[in-house]
């Protein structure tokens, strides 16, 4: 299932140095918005960005429902 109030905490070389594996074809998913939340007044412009499944380790996880005061 989809993880929910979650963020993790790197430096871009650390998180990218921490990556142990990558999934294959099969577990490449799309995910898409109706905006890119870009521009003042905002711009309506269908975005999407896809990815396999990644494995990390050693990544500081934080849960964001508790420790983002939330």
């Amino acid at each position: 299932g989809q993880v929910r109030d979650a963020a993790y905490q790197a430096t871009t070389t650390d998180f990218w140095g921490s990556l142990a594996a990558v999934g294959g074809p099969g577990t490449w998913v799309l995910g898409g918005a109706f905006n890119c939340g870009k521009a003042q007044p905002g711009q309506v412009a269908p975005v999407s960005h896809g990815c396999p499944s990644a494995l990390f380790q050693g990544v500081r996880i934080l849960d964001t429902g508790r420790e983002g005061g939330a």
